[in-house]
Order: C-alpha cells, then sequence, then structure tokens
C-alpha cells in the first residue's frame, strides 16, 4: 500500500508529536492541548481517539479479524455522526471555510469505506497496521488542523465554552490594540506622529516641486517641436510661393530653385518627424489623432509634387494644399495640454507662436503677389486679399506689442520695420501702380519672391532669437528647480533617516528578544532545528523561554536522528530505483549505435512541434535524409564499416544542427532532422551545408578511405498537412525520392500539387 506509506512519512510537527506519545504509550491519549473550546466537539474527539486507541489495541494483542472489523464498523458509524453534527454546528455561526471543510469529511468518508472494503476481502495483520496508522495520522490533522482552525470564529460569536471577563473602558481599547495592531506598529506609530506632519508637509513640497520640474521637461521637449515647426513653415512657404510661381510662369521659370527647395523641405521634413515621434510617441486622444492626421498631410505632399510636377494640379489647388499643410503645422502646439508656468515664460511664448503665424501671413502675401505678376492681373479678389493680409500682419504685429518686454520690442520690432519691412511696402506699392496702368507684365515676380524671402528670413531670425530666449529661461528655471528639489529630498531623506534609526533602536530594544525567540519557534514548529541562542540572556522570563525551546529543541533533535536512520534506506531505496528508471527511459530514447534519437521519440517530439504550428502558426521545417548507395558500403566494407560511416555522419549532422533542433535515425541509413521555427530556405540552406560536409568526409576503414554522399528531402509544414505527422513525413519522403531519382547527393524541397 504505497499510498499509504507516503502519507506516514510526512513530517509535520503534529505528527512528531503523535509519533512520540504513540512510541511511548502505544496507544492514544486525550490532552487538553486538543480542545477546541466547545465541549461538544471535544467529547466527540475524545470518543474518536479512545476508538482508535481500542482499534491499536486489537492489533497489538493480534485479536481475530471479526474483532478488529467490528471496532472499524463502530468507528465508521460514530464518525458519520460525528461529522453531521460539526458541520451542523459550523452552519449555525456561518463558518466561512464550511464548504472545504464538508468536502474533507466527504473524502475521509469515502476512504473509511474503501479500508472496510479491504478489511473484509482480505484481511491481514500488516495491513490492519496500516489502516490503524492512517487513522491515527487523521486524527493529528483533523483535530488539530481543520477543526481547530473554528476555535476562534465559535469563541468571537459567543458559541465557545470558554469563560472570560468583560473589559470596560480604557482597558477595552487596550485590548483591542493588543488583539488587532501587532506590538511593533505600536511602537512605530508612536515615534512616528511627532514628525508625521513633516513628512506630509515636505512630501507635498516635493509633489508641487517634481510637478513644476516636470512641466518644464515637458516644455523644453515641446520647444524642440515648435522649432522644426519654425523652420519647416518657413521652408514649406518658400516652396509654396516658388510653385505658385512655376505654375504662374505657365512651368517656364523657378524650376531649378523650386526642385532645391523641395530637397530642403524634405530635409526639414526628417527632423520634424524625428522630433514628434520624440515627443508624441506616448501621446493618446484627440492630440495622437491630430499628429497622425498631420503626418498624413505631411505623406500627401511628395503626391502634391507630383500633380504640379505633371500639370494636374491648378495654382489655386497648390495654394490651397500647402496653406492647409503650413495651418496645421501652426496649429499642432494648441492641442497640447496647457501647462502650468510661470507668466513671463507664457509671454514668450506667446508671442513666438503668433511670429510663426505673422510668417504665415507674410508668405500668403508672397506667394499671392507671385500670382498677380505672373497672371498680369490684379483682380479685386487679388486686392481684397491683400488688404486682409496686411491687417491680418499689424493685428498680430500688435498683439505681439503686448506680448514683448520693453528690450525686446527695441531689439526686434526695429528690426522687423527695417529695410526689408520698407523694400516689401515699396514693391507692393509698385504692384498697385502697375496693375493700375495694366503694366505688371513688366515687374519681375523673382524679384518680389526674393524681396517678400528676405522680410521672411528677418521674421524667423526674430522667432529664433524669441525661441533662444524662452529656451534661457526653461533651463534656467529647470536648473534652480532641480537645485531646490535636491535640497528638499536631501532634507527630508536625513529627516526620514533619523527617525528610523530612532524608530529602529527602539524597536530593536523592545521586540527583538520576543521576535527572535518567536521566529525560533515557528521555525521548530515547521521542523527547523538549526536555529539556536547563543547570546547569554538575563535570568527573567525571556530566559526562561530560552532554556525551555533549547530543551525541546534538543529532545526533537534526538528524535529526528531516530526517524532519519530509518529514512536514508528508504530514500537510498528509491533513489536507486528512480535513477534505474531514468536511465532506461534514456536508453529506450537514443538510438544505440548513432547517439541521436530513435524513430519513437522522434515522432513523439514532431507531434509536439506540429501541435504548436497548428495552435500557434509557429513555422517548422523537416528534412529526411538517406545515404546514397548504403548497400554497396556494406557489402564494400562490411556492416563494421558501414556502422562507422553511420556515426561518422551523425556527428556530422550534429555538429551543424541548433541546440532546439531534433536529429533522428529512422531506421537503417534513413535519418530525419526537425528544424522548429524554420522555413524552407533557411532549411535548405542547412542541408546543403550538411550534404557539402558528408561528401568531403574521410572515413578510414580497415586502412581504406571509404567516402559516402547523401540524398537530402525538404517539406515545410503548412495547414494542409492538418495534425499528422504521417502527412508531413510523407511529403518529406517525396521530396527525398525526387532527390535520388534526380542523380543523388543533392537537396530538394517538396512543392505541393
Amino acid at each position: 500500500m504505497p499510498f499509504l506509506s507516503s502519507m506516514f512519512r510526512k513530517k509535520s510537527a503534529y505528527n512528531l508529536y503523535f509519533s512520540t506519545m504513540y512510541s511511548r504509550k502505544r496507544r492514544l491519549e486525550w490532552v487538553s492541548g486538543m480542545s477546541v473550546g466547545i465541549d461538544a466537539i471535544d467529547n466527540e474527539h475524545k470518543m474518536l481517539i479512545a476508538m482508535v486507541a481500542e482499534l491499536s489495541d486489537a492489533i497489538d494483542s493480534d485479536n481475530t479479524d471479526e474483532i478488529v472489523l467490528e471496532i472499524f464498523e463502530r468507528l465508521e458509524i460514530y464518525v458519520k455522526k460525528h461529522f453531521s453534527r460539526e458541520e451542523a454546528l459550523m452552519a449555525k455561526f456561518n463558518y466561512a471555510r464550511l464548504e472545504p471543510h464538508k468536502k474533507q469529511h466527504q473524502n475521509f468518508t469515502k476512504k473509511i469505506s474503501e479500508f472496510k472494503a479491504m478489511l473484509m476481502e482480505n484481511y491481514s495483520a500488516s495491513i490492519a497496521e496500516e489502516v490503524n496508522l492512517f487513522l491515527f495520522n487523521w486524527l493529528t490533522n483533523h483535530i488539530l488542523i481543520e477543526d481547530m482552525c473554528f476555535s476562534l470564529p465559535a469563541y468571537e460569536r459567543g458559541l465557545s465554552d470558554y469563560q472570560t471577563k468583560k473589559l470596560t473602558g480604557l482597558k477595552r481599547l487596550s485590548a483591542w490594540l493588543g488583539s488587532e495592531v501587532p506590538l511593533r506598529k505600536r511602537i512605530l506609530l508612536a515615534s512616528l506622529l511627532p514628525i508625521g506632519g513633516i513628512l506630509l508637509l515636505g512630501s507635498f513640497m516635493l509633489f508641487s516641486g517634481y510637478q513644476q520640474l516636470n512641466n518644464m521637461k515637458s516644455l523644453l521637449s515641446q520647444n524642440e517641436v515648435m522649432q522644426t515647426i519654425n523652420t519647416l513653415t518657413y521652408s514649406l512657404q518658400a516652396e509654396r510661393g516658388l510653385s505658385v510661381g512655376y505654375i504662374g510662369s505657365d512651368y517656364q521659370r523657378y524650376l531649378a530653385a523650386l526642385a532645391a527647395q523641395r530637397i530642403l523641405s524634405d530635409r526639414h521634413i526628417a527632423q520634424f518627424d524625428q522630433a514628434m515621434h520624440s515627443r508624441y510617441n506616448t501621446t493618446q486622444g484627440d492630440v495622437l489623432s491630430y499628429v497622425d492626421h498631420l503626418r498624413e498631410n505631411l505623406s500627401n505632399l511628395k503626391q502634391q509634387r507630383g500633380d504640379i510636377d505633371q500639370k494636374k494640379s491648378s495654382l489655386h489647388e497648390s495654394q490651397l494644399f500647402y496653406t492647409r499643410l503650413i495651418t496645421t503645422l501652426l496649429n499642432l502646439p494648441n492641442t497640447t495640454k496647457p501647462l502650468k508656468l510661470r507668466s513671463d515664460i507664457v509671454l514668450n511664448i506667446a508671442a513666438y507662436t503668433l511670429v510663426l503665424h505673422l510668417n504665415e501671413a507674410g508668405g500668403k502675401q508672397s506667394f499671392l503677389g507671385v500670382d498677380v505678376i505672373e497672371s498680369g492681373r490684379l483682380t479685386p479678389q487679388n486686392h481684397d486679399d491683400f488688404f486682409r493680409l496686411i491687417s491680418e500682419q499689424r493685428g498680430i504685429l500688435h498683439s505681439i506689442e503686448q506680448l514683448l518686454t520693453v528690450q525686446q520690442k527695441q531689439q526686434w520690432l526695429s528690426l522687423y520695420r527695417g529695410e526689408a519691412e520698407e523694400a516689401a511696402q515699396a514693391y507692393q506699392s509698385k504692384i498697385y501702380q502697375a496693375a493700375a496702368r495694366d503694366q505688371l507684365t513688366n515687374l519681375n515676380s523673382q524679384q518680389w519672391f526674393e524681396v517678400m524671402s528676405i522680410k521672411l528670413s528677418q521674421l524667423k531670425s526674430l522667432a529664433d532669437q524669441l525661441f533662444l530666449d524662452i529656451e534661457f529661461d526653461v533651463n534656467h528655471n529647470i536648473q534652480t528647480l532641480q537645485t531646490k528639489l535636491n535640497y528638499s529630498t536631501i532634507g527630508l531623506f536625513i529627516i526620514l533617516m533619523l527617525t528610523s534609526f530612532s524608530s529602529w533602536l527602539l524597536t530593536y530594544s523592545i521586540i527583538s528578544p520576543v521576535h527572535r525567540i518567536t521566529k525560533a519557534m515557528k521555525r521548530l514548529a515547521q521542523g527547523f532545528r538549526d536555529f539556536r541562542f547563543i547570546n547569554k540572556f538575563a535570568k527573567d522570563e525571556l530566559g526562561e523561554m530560552v532554556d525551555a525551546y533549547e530543551t525541546c529543541r534538543i529532545n526533537l533533535l534526538r528524535a529526528d536522528i531516530a526517524e532519519t536512520l530509518h529514512s536514508r534506506r528508504q530514500d537510498f531505496n528509491l533513489k536507486v530505483k528512480i535513477q534505474e528508471r531514468e536511465h532506461f527511459r534514456a536508453l529506450a530514447s537514443i538510438d544505440p549505435l548513432t547517439g541521436v534519437l530513435n524513430r519513437r521519440e522522434f515522432n513523439k517530439r514532431a507531434q509536439y512541434e506540429l501541435d504548436m504550428a497548428w495552435r500557434y502558426g509557429r513555422p517548422f521545417s523537416l528534412m529526411m535524409i538517406d545515404l546514397d548507395h548504403f548497400k554497396k558500403i556494406n557489402d564494400m566494407y562490411g556492416h563494421a564499416g558501414g556502422d562507422l560511416i553511420l556515426k561518422a555522419f551523425s556527428a556530422a549532422c550534429l555538429s551543424r544542427v541548433r541546440e532546439i533542433d531534433v536529429v533522428a535515425r529512422l531506421g537503417g541509413e534513413e535519418f530525419a532532422i526537425l528544424m522548429p521555427e524554420t522555413n524552407p530556405k533557411q532549411a535548405y540552406e542547412l542541408a546543403e551545408r550538411i550534404r557539402v560536409e558528408v561528401s568531403e568526409l574521410q572515413v578510414f576503414v580497415n586502412g581504406y578511405k571509404a567516402q559516402v554522399t547523401i540524398s537530402i528531402g525538404i517539406v515545410a509544414w503548412s495547414k494542409r498537412h492538418q495534425k499528422e505527422i504521417g502527412n508531413v513525413l510523407a511529403d518529406a519522403d517525396s521530396a527525398l525520392y525526387q532527390a535520388k531519382n534526380s542523380g543523388r547527393n543533392r537537396s530538394v524541397i517538396f512543392e505541393a500539387g
């Protein structure tokens, strides 16, 4: 009965306790430590122990099987009654583990019925002893583990027979703290309360500081995108103006300049895409949707250029495309969540954004002038557009003046209203005058474009300078915040360390001895006997606890030694049997001649790979290999020579495959290699390497140099093979047959159909 013997070898604390008592008294007896606090349950436990003890006495006295069976039947009946009453009591106070408890009862009831049938069919003293020991082990678990768990819930619901005095006032609070809050936590609570407010306030300050620091870093990353937007919009504005001039001149002028500008724009687009990837890679929601829309527009730029080159896009369509693209770029910063920043930085960012829009208004004015000059007429709509753009620029410029500091106004607005602006206004007046005299054809659109380009370049320089100011302010703020946070963190860390040290010192002086004794007792209860107290304890209650622990530990060590002597022989015999079984199992899966797997083990592993491929779609390939003219080799060199060649061939295969590949001998001179995670091309390359290496092998047999070639059939698994490895092997065999019919010494991939 090995299933019973395995149960008796469990080394738990309660088994050791009962085993010691059993070996000393040869019978089980009730002790007060087994009480669960409910008299009715305790009395039934006493009766069960008495019945098991009676059964033990009957077996020891070599009584007849009728007496043993009679005691066993009484025990079976009483156990069922006990289970019924116990479950009713647990249901009365809604015991949380009632269902698992019932299941344990049901399992034991079933088991005891099996034992009864076993004793009635084939009674022997050894079987009766095994059954008795099982009952002994079950009583240990049932009383000390299962039933002891509901002792406390029964006491809390007033069902226990233990009597205690009721507590009132502070004593009740003290009792609650003692039962609900561990001693270590109570000491820590008393020591940490005075500084809890300081830590809370410091944490709030650190959180606020880190939030500001993160906002600054986020702004720094956003500014990089803004700068690339500035550069890219300036480049696209120039490309838009040249495209308008190219279309307006009936595709006669601006071609070289437009081509060069496109190259420059592509370079700026790549820089912008890189900046966007680092800034908006993890963005979610509406921002991500806007970024995807912007990327889609940028990807359409190539098609728009092609339409212009192929004369498929009108001047208006081209203007509209570029304007929408630039507007989308300029509106990108507005999609991000606003950050809480200092007011001067916010004003500079707003001014920078307005400068970009001012630049775009100037760009629109530029391509509008090119369109008017190339078309040779100033329509009322063109006139209104000129007026609107000039008004828009004035309004934006006025808004910028409200945002800039006095120093910025003196430095930047003087540059904006300098020679470039005057030249642009003068040339625009020239356009009006030429239009009034119908002499627009006498003007040079390229000259107008160059004048406006200088103006836009001046605006870009202003934006760059403003960006540098913003970047300087942000970096300065980051450095300042970082310094403050570092000092604050260090200060809080010092406070925390001092507090931790004082708490640890207080805790160690009070709890450490108790904790060490508790740990030692827990380890002792778990079966460990290695923990010893080597330091000296005072002659007090703790010292007496340590002495009692050491006495208990030594007695348990003595019992363990006696048990170990018996268990070592059993363990040794079991180990020998396991080693023999593993050895024979390995021999059963390996071909004894070549050292590779045999056909049975190969089929098992191949079927596993096929199941993985069918379930998860993982590729794998298989090759079948046959040694060419092997019968002639056996006839020429004998079977011993053939065996040497087979060994050399197997070693060559094993040296070429990966660790996850499987090499097997299917029979005779036929081999197979299973290659997981391998497509047909990779399998063919491996097959060729093996084939070439085998053809170069030189095996010396009886002083003669023998050479051999191989033919290989390769197949890759597909859905048509279904879940049958035989289908895969059949296709590989077909490819092998084709390789042999094609002259041998070659590799062939199976092709379906």
